[in-house]
């Protein structure tokens, strides 16, 4: 590869690199609220172009704020377990259309303000989170790169490590799904930007929807079946992104073994252990969560990318 090409390729890691750590630089009380102070935020502002005219039955959606209610019962493990902004992949059907996917920061809902203990300890934890992220780039950034100059996608790699590095428990991970009916939406004050009488009427639209915890099973594998899951994730991406076609396990037990924890005896013949087990055992889990994964890649990219201008 000409020097050129190699000095791009860096670019385009250092970029990723820096637009996930001002992502995980957001500070996390700032995305505590409680329903008081979401419902008193300012509308979105008098666009600065006309409004064009949705179609019939249609709205043009301006805002979208996504938020997850956390019962008193758990704000406790809510609050340690709290380490690192959350976001979340949005969808709107309207007839036939789709706008998005897009992704979105998830705000979490408590009933009562932050305590000052609370604000201290978040910051904590979120500053032992951008720590450890600093040190898990710094020991395996060449081998980013390696991978990354085959073909590999920066973003994808970083966003698998952080989401499946340290994942604990022993239930398959996947994701959570809300879908809201327009029954199930309320309007409510109308935005005050546009004149009286004109054909198109700003509103802000609520919905809510309740959901249940997945089900939990049985231990699979010395740490967790989150790690193994990520594994295979990453070597299905390897096999179809880089010039060798290849799942590059040997590569990946280093990442796991600096980004995971208790991972450090990993070497590539566990891996391939680890990512048949989740082959065997979780076909139909993993081939959906492999296909949502790649689905969210764009909108992660141009979600990033907002983060770290030009």
């Amino acid at each position: 590869m000409v020097a050129s090409s190699l000095a791009m390729v860096s670019e385009s890691l250092d970029r990723s690199i820096a637009a996930v750590r001002r992502w995980l630089a957001i500070p996390l009380e700032s995305m505590v609220r409680t329903e008081q102070e979401v419902r008193r935020r300012s509308p979105p502002p008098r666009p600065k172009e006309p409004v064009p005219q949705p179609a019939n039955d249609r709205y043009l959606m301006t805002r979208v704020v996504p938020w997850q209610e956390i019962p008193a019962e758990s704000r406790r493990a809510f609050i340690d377990a709290f380490r690192q902004p959350e976001r979340v992949v949005f969808s709107l059907h309207q007839g036939a259309r789709q706008s998005g996917p897009i992704v979105l920061p998830m705000l979490f809902v408590v009933a009562t303000p932050l305590t000052t203990a609370e604000r201290a300890q978040l910051r904590s934890q979120q500053a032992a989170e951008l720590e450890r992220f600093d040190q898990c780039i710094t020991e395996t950034r060449d081998i980013l790169l390696q991978l990354v100059t085959e073909g590999a996608n920066p973003l994808f790699i970083l966003s698998i490590l952080l989401g499946y590095g340290s994942r604990s428990g022993t239930v398959f991970p996947s994701s959570q799904g809300a879908v809201l009916h327009r029954s199930q939406f309320s309007l409510e004050t109308p935005l005050t930007w546009l004149k009286p009488g004109a054909s198109t009427e700003p509103v802000r639209l609520t919905g809510a929807t309740k959901s249940s915890p997945p089900r939990a099973r049985r231990r699979r594998g010395p740490a967790g079946i989150g790690p193994n899951v990520g594994m295979a994730l990453l070597a299905k991406h390897f096999r179809v992104a880089t010039r060798r076609r290849q799942p590059h396990a040997a590569e990946i037990a280093t990442l796991f073994g600096v980004w995971g924890h208790d991972l450090h005896r990993l070497n590539r013949e566990i891996v391939y252990r680890r990512i048949k087990r989740v082959a065997e055992q979780h076909a139909k889990e993993f081939h959906r969560l492999a296909r949502e994964e790649a689905q969210q890649l764009d909108a992660d990219r141009a979600f990033f990318e907002r983060l770290v201008p030009s």
